[in-house]
């Protein structure tokens, strides 16, 4: 009875913070640093529609009630986590705690997806999935005319991020829910055609999902905008700069850029990422203990519409992934970004 699931505040009070929009996007994660779901949402307004965004709070935050605020122009909700009660907390949920999660944030959010009544509604990635399939049920039902969008971003059958076990459990659950939801979907989206391809086989779609690449808008591009990322750490334009600008795991590869510096006299490296983790310390470790620190510099997020501009006085970018099905399939923003 202490869970959030049983925590969730009385229907009424929502009406203040909730109004009927065009648009409802569904990301299980927070959207402040998915530039995808950004971009389209900035789209949308543009276009003239209204936008809400439901998502969730990060493992370990103390609100067990609904959380609201306003975010570009477009209310976001948060549905209280689910770590702590499916004994996750500080990892990814497994695969036993995995559709308990995805049923919890049916049971939080619901009833906002009711009181928003959207036309479209625009899900992401394998854990909204069927929240958008079965929130579209429960608003035609009340006589709703919901049409549901689903954004394939990753390639769930391609992910990796533990050990071979835990890889195994979790995308055969996870691959199956997907399964499960896929053929019902309105439109499919996805970021790259080697992901549409994969998706469509696996998954004996009648079309490949539509190819939306993430890449930056020309519009948001600043040949003039101060600081940049050499003007930030100090260093002058004869200075050979390496950047590197997103998550910051053992999966992207970074400790390969670190052991590199010790052989590359004089190049700076910079590092501009929302990650703090024990991964990002053992990287300055490591370069403290290579004689190379005073040339690494681990920079604090850039939001997605200025990142361009902030790079564009570096020497190089790269993207150090170690090879993984995922992201062997995928085209990360930051290529974009650096081209």
């Amino acid at each position: 009875a202490d869970s959030p699931l049983f925590s969730l505040p009385p229907l009424d009070p929502l009406t203040q913070h909730v109004a009927p929009v065009d648009v409802m996007l569904i990301h299980a994660s927070s959207i402040r640093n998915r530039s995808r779901v950004l971009k389209i949402v900035d789209s949308l307004h543009g276009a003239g529609y209204s936008v809400a965004c439901l998502s969730k709070l990060p493992p370990g935050a103390p609100d067990a009630r609904l959380r609201f605020e306003e975010f570009r122009g477009a209310t976001v909700v948060y549905a209280p986590d689910a770590h702590d009660f499916i004994g996750a907390f500080g990892r990814r949920v497994a695969a036993s705690g995995w559709p308990r999660m995805v049923a919890h944030l049916e049971t939080a959010l619901w009833p906002v997806a009711q009181r928003l009544a959207p036309r479209v509604i625009h899900s992401f990635d394998a854990a909204a999935i069927g929240l958008g399939r079965t929130f579209r049920a429960r608003l035609r039902a009340d006589g709703r005319r919901s049409v549901w969008f689903h954004d394939f971003t990753e390639y769930t059958a391609g992910h990796r991020f533990g050990a071979a076990g835990e890889d195994v459990a979790w995308r055969a659950v996870v691959v199956a829910h997907e399964r499960r939801h896929a053929h019902a979907i309105d439109h499919a989206f996805s970021v790259s055609h080697d992901v549409a391809t994969a998706v469509q086989t696996d998954y004996r779609l009648a079309r490949a999902p539509t190819v939306l690449l993430n890449v930056p808008r020309r519009s948001d591009f600043d040949p003039e905008a101060r600081p940049t990322v050499r003007e930030t750490i100090g260093q002058s334009p004869g200075t050979p700069l390496v950047v590197y600008a997103g998550g910051v795991t053992r999966l992207r590869g970074l400790h390969t850029l670190v052991a590199a510096l010790a052989r590359l006299d004089g190049i700076h490296a910079a590092l501009i990422t929302e990650s703090e983790s024990a991964y990002v310390g053992g990287l300055v470790a490591a370069a403290r203990s290579g004689g190379t620190a005073d040339r690494l510099h681990i920079l604090p997020y850039v939001a997605p519409a200025r990142l361009a501009s902030f790079l564009r006085d570096a020497s190089l970018g790269v993207h150090p992934m170690i090879r993984y099905g995922n992201g062997d399939r995928a085209l990360p923003n930051k290529l974009f970004d650096y081209i």
